[in-house]
């Protein structure tokens, strides 16, 4: 059985590490306008992580790892734990970027709906991680509205 929990200041070495082991960027972790959550065993090892930048109404998924052999429902409850928080803060519309077409479906399965660049929320462009998505090209966009 794993844990789901916001990361704390004292996480955050292990979480760049398990981000960087991941290939996926640790850049502005440590900015008061995003929150990480993490997945751990019972030695507490982290088994996942999953981000969120937000900015008025909008949040924006980033840095999303999981450690090979980790559980669907681990997978389906720290995605469930991240949209409650956000509907905590108020945050009505959720995006995230990616790369790779092949997980489109499971993100198709939590909700989100495939976008073109163009639909996206202007708040993005007021979001480092954002505006650096926003240049790369070859992104599928992604986007789950909670209003």
């Amino acid at each position: 059985m794993g844990t789901i929990r916001v990361a704390e200041k004292e996480d955050f070495q292990k979480l760049k590490e398990f981000l960087q082991d991941g290939n996926v960027s640790a850049n502005g972790m440590d900015h008061d306008n995003n929150v990480f959550f993490i997945v751990e065993n019972e030695q507490n090892e982290l088994l996942a992580a999953l981000g969120i930048d937000f900015e008025q109404s909008v949040g924006l998924l980033r840095s999303f790892v999981i450690k090979v052999g980790m559980n669907d429902i681990h997978l389906f409850s720290l995605f469930e734990r991240v949209f409650q928080y956000s509907k905590q803060q108020a945050i009505e519309t959720v995006v995230l970027a990616t790369d790779k077409l092949s997980v489109l479906p499971i993100f198709q399965g939590l909700g989100f709906e495939w976008v073109e660049k163009e639909q996206l929320p202007s708040a993005l462009q007021s979001m480092e991680h954002g505006r650096s998505l926003l240049e790369q090209p070859n992104r599928y966009w992604m986007k789950r509205d909670f209003s």
